[in-house]
């Protein structure tokens, strides 16, 4: 974006226009343009999908366009790829938006609320990968384990399953995992098949309940290391990795055996 409105008329003059995407834009809506007159378009990252139709209303003269979901849309994105930098790794997003309400984190507002593909689209979309000669497919969310199949009803553990099982397709992970939403078949499910890697990311961001409950997080130190216990006692040896909040609001949080501080943090 320009700073000076002067940069804004010589341009215009020549015909071009402006927009703004992403979450910022998703937070602020309108007040954007009060901001930015010389901005056309504003488009929030729930709203990506409906680009070329806003393109064609400024195409014919329309001088502000939006395009801001708020979190009462139930539309799903189901947007086709255009491109892929890594020919191994394919990355599918399975669910998006949030309905935790961390207290310190902005997704639930810029993203809207949490909505799932269907089971079969994203089976159909890993068997394209396939085809194409991905070997290794990352399922990816704001709280990917929170997926809800509104149509064959699957849960997370079973679409898990079902990608691993696709021809072609030698491994597969997910990030990132909410704990409140961790289910031990989750941990049953990368037993039972090889193709699923041996690894989970579940952040812990505080070892303290009371911090915990500070942060809105709706598990607490006990159902956290439950979680860990069953990855523990998995048949496969299941590598942890985690993140954690340093100072909200204690400088230092601890697990059992473990002094977690900044730049330091193990689990076993």
């Amino acid at each position: 974006m320009f700073n000076r409105l002067a940069d804004y008329k010589k341009f215009k003059a020549q015909g071009k226009q402006f927009g703004v995407l992403g979450c910022v834009a998703q937070q602020e809506g309108e007040k954007v343009f009060e901001r930015a007159p010389y901005v056309s378009l504003v488009c929030g990252s729930a709203s990506y999908r409906n680009l070329p139709q806003m393109l064609v209303q400024l195409e014919a003269g329309q001088q502000r366009v939006t395009g801001l979901d708020d979190r009462q849309t139930d539309e799903c994105f189901e947007t086709e790829y255009t491109a892929r930098t890594n020919p191994h790794r394919g990355y599918i997003t399975i669910i998006e938006g949030c309905d935790k309400f961390c207290a310190y984190c902005v997704v639930p507002f810029t993203r809207g609320k949490e909505r799932s593909r269907t089971s079969a689209s994203v089976l159909a979309e890993a068997r394209q990968l396939a085809d194409l000669g991905y070997t290794e497919i990352q399922l990816l969310g704001q709280n990917v384990n929170s997926y809800r199949d509104s149509d064959a009803k699957k849960t997370f553990a079973d679409l898990l399953t079902s990608i691993g099982e696709v021809s072609g397709i030698e491994r597969v992970r997910f990030t990132t995992s909410h704990p409140r939403d961790f289910g031990r078949d989750i941990v049953e499910a990368i037993d039972a098949l090889p193709a699923l890697c041996d690894h989970v990311h579940l952040p812990i961001q505080s070892g303290s309940t009371r911090v915990l409950d500070a942060m809105q997080r709706l598990y607490t130190r006990e159902e956290y290391l439950e979680r860990i216990a069953w990855i523990h006692s998995a048949k496969r040896d299941i590598s942890i990795t985690t993140d954690l909040i340093v100072g909200f609001p204690e400088r230092r949080v601890r697990v059992p055996g473990n002094s977690l501080t900044p730049g330091r943090s193990r689990l076993r």
